[in-house]
C-alpha cells in the first residue's frame, strides 16, 4: 500500500528532549549511577520524585491517550532487572546486546517499540549500569565480539539526562577486546566529542526520506542535522570532532508517491555529507571508507570518472583494508570508462595480490586453493573481466603487451586459457585456436600448453 503525504515536508526546530517529570526508586539511589543521574537531574532544574517503592506506578491516564502522553514526558530511573544480565544475539545488527535504558522520548509512528515493551511507553533508565557493562565486558574478554545497546532505546536522546552513553563508550574504550555499536536518530554528539574511544565504538545514525523523516518521526532531529552530527563524529578529534568510524541507516523504506525522487534526494545528501568530510578533515582515520563510500556512489551512478578518481585513493594505499576491494573496483571503473588498457593493470594488481604465495606457474593452483569463496570469486571475475577487455582490444596479443608493460606474470597461463575459453562460448573457433597457439610459440616448454 502506497502512503499519502502532502507536497510539501513540515520543517522543525529540534532540541534536547527534557522530560516533564523524573521518577527515582529506592533501589535506583541506592546505585552510584543512579546517585550521579540525579544530580544530573537535578542540576537541569527538572521536577524529581523519589518513589517510596520500587514499583513504577501512577502513569495511567483516564484514556489511552492521556495514557500514552503521560508516559512519553516522563523518565524512571530504575535498576535493571537479573533478565538484563542474560545477553541475546541481534545478529545482523551485533553478536550481542544489552540495554541502559528501555524506552524512547520519539515518536516514530512506525516504531516497533509500541510492540516490543509491556505497559506505558515511559523511559526507563538503568541505575545499575557499572554492572551491566561488566557482565557484558565479560562476554567480550576473549573475542572481538559486537554489542548493540540501541535495541530498545535511542541512547543519545537520553546522553544530558544520563551520561550512560558515554560511560558506554568510555568503557568499551579501555578494552583490549569488544566493539560498541548504537544508532540515533538525534543530534547532541558534544559529550561524545572528547572520550577516548581508541576505534572501539561505531556510531550509526539513522536517516530517511524528507516525507518520511518530517511526518513520521516525530520529536527527533531534521536529517540535515544528524548527517552533521555524523561529521562532527567522523572529523578528526585534532581538528574538533570525534574520530569515530560511523555509518548511516536508510531504514524502513516506505512507499509513497514519487518515493525514488525523494531517496534519490536522500542518497545525495548523504553523499554531499562525505564529501564535505573528505574536504573539511582530509587527515581523519577513517578517510579511506569516506572515499571509497564515495566512489561507490559514484559508480552507481554511472560517473566512472569520480568513481575510478575515489577507488584509487584508497588502492593506493596498502594499509587500508579495503585496498584490494578498491583495486578491484578500480579496474571495473576504469573498463566501464572503456579504457581497457588501464582496467588490465588494475585487474592485473588485483591477480598478483591474490595470488601471491605462488611463485612460479606450477604453484598457481595451490595459490588458488589458499584462497577464501569470496577471494575465489573475485579472482574468477578478474579474469573474466580481463578476457573480455583482451578481447575488445588485440586478443592474445594484448596478453603479450600487457606483459611487455608489467612484466611477465606467474598466471600467464591462466590469461591464455580464460581469453580461449571466451572465444570459445562466443564461437569465435579460430580466435581460440590463435589464442593457444599463441600461448604454445611463446611457451613451448610450458607444462600448460594445450
Amino acid at each position: 500500500m502506497e502512503l499519502e503525504f502532502e507536497a510539501t515536508p513540515k520543517t522543525r526546530a529540534t532540541r534536547l528532549w527534557m522530560p516533564k517529570q523524573v521518577l527515582f526508586t529506592p533501589a535506583a539511589l541506592a546505585e552510584p549511577w543512579g546517585q550521579q543521574i540525579h544530580e544530573r537531574i537535578k542540576h537541569l532544574g527538572l521536577p524529581i520524585t523519589e518513589l517510596a517503592s520500587n514499583r513504577v506506578m501512577g502513569l495511567r491516564g483516564a484514556t489511552e491517550r492521556e495514557t500514552y502522553a503521560l508516559a512519553k514526558r516522563t523518565v524512571a530511573v530504575v535498576v535493571a532487572p537479573p533478565s538484563a544480565f542474560k545477553l541475546q544475539p541481534i545478529p545482523p545488527s551485533a553478536d550481542w546486546q544489552f540495554h541502559l535504558a528501555e524506552g524512547c522520548p520519539a515518536h516514530c509512528q512506525y516504531c516497533y517499540l509500541a510492540g516490543s515493551l509491556s505497559g506505558p511507553p515511559v523511559v526507563r533508565a538503568f541505575a545499575n549500569l557499572p554492572a551491566i557493562l561488566d557482565n557484558a565486558l565479560r562476554y567480550a574478554a576473549t573475542s572481538e565480539a559486537s554489542f548493540e545497546v540501541s535495541c530498545y532505546t535511542d541512547p543519545l536522546s537520553l546522553e544530558h539526562l544520563t551520561g550512560s552513553l558515554g560511560e558506554c563508550i568510555r568503557r568499551f574504550g579501555q578494552q583490549e577486546h569488544g566493539y560498541l555499536r548504537w544508532v540515533s536518530k538525534f543530534a547532541a554528539v558534544e559529550p561524545l566529542l572528547n572520550i577516548q574511544h581508541n576505534g572501539r565504538t561505531r556510531p550509526r545514525f539513522s536517516i530517511n526520506a524528507a516525507p518520511v523523516s518530517s511526518r513520521l518521526e516525530g520529536g527527533t532531529a531534521s536529517v540535515s542535522e544528524r548527517l552533521a552530527a555524523a561529521r562532527r563524529l567522523a572529523t578528526p578529534r585534532t581538528d574538533g570532532g570525534g574520530g569515530y568510524s560511523l555509518g548511516l541507516v536508510i531504514a524502513p523504506i516506505m512507499p509513497f508517491a514519487d518515493w525514488q525522487t525523494h531517496y534519490a534526494a536522500l542518497l545525495d545528501e548523504a553523499a554531499s555529507a562525505l564529501d564535505k568530510l573528505a574536504t573539511t578533515a582530509p587527515a581523519s582515520t577513517y578517510m579511506g571508507e569516506t572515499q571509497f563510500r564515495r566512489a561507490e556512489k559514484a559508480f552507481a551512478d554511472g560517473d566512472y570518472v569520480a568513481a575510478e578518481k575515489h577507488y584509487k585513493s584508497v588502492a593506493d594505499d596498502r594499509s587500508n583494508p579495503l585496498q584490494q576491494n578498491a583495486l578491484y573496483m578500480q579496474g571495473w571503473a576504469e573498463f566501464k570508462r572503456a579504457d581497457y588498457d588501464k582496467a588490465l593493470q588494475s585487474f592485473a594488481k588485483v591477480a598478483d595480490q591474490l595470488l601471491t604465495l605462488a611463485k612460479k606457474p606450477e604453484q598457481v593452483a595451490q595459490a588458488v586453493e589458499q584462497l577464501t569463496g569470496a577471494q575465489k570469486n573475485m579472482m574468477e571475475d578478474t579474469f573474466h573481466v580481463m578476457s573480455l577487455s583482451f578481447s575488445y582490444l588485440e586478443g592474445a596479443q594484448s596478453i603479450i603487451d600487457l606483459q611487455k608493460e608489467m612484466g611477465d606474470r606467474v598466471y600467464e597461463h591462466l590469461l591464455y586459457q580464460n581469453l580461449g575459453q571466451l572465444y570459445l562460448e562466443k564461437k569465435r573457433f579460430s580466435d581460440s585456436a590463435e589464442t593457444y597457439k599463441n600461448f604454445v610459440t611463446h611457451n613451448p616448454l610450458s607444462d600448460f600448453a594445450p
